[in-house]
């Protein structure tokens, strides 16, 4: 939870502060990629409680 929360607050700031597109764009990516594996993670969870 606590990494979905840190991918929240980031999103939000990027888009409040002004940052190098260099950086925002990795920045960007990196959130993503925390987002997806938290979504992957979360949907493995539900396969293992559900069988």
């Amino acid at each position: 939870m606590k990494r979905t929360e840190m991918a929240m607050f980031t999103r939000s700031g990027s888009r409040m502060t002004p940052v190098n597109e260099k950086t925002g764009r990795t920045k960007w990516a990196n959130v993503e990629e925390t987002v997806a594996t938290a979504r992957r993670v979360k949907e493995v969870a539900r396969k293992l409680t559900n069988i």
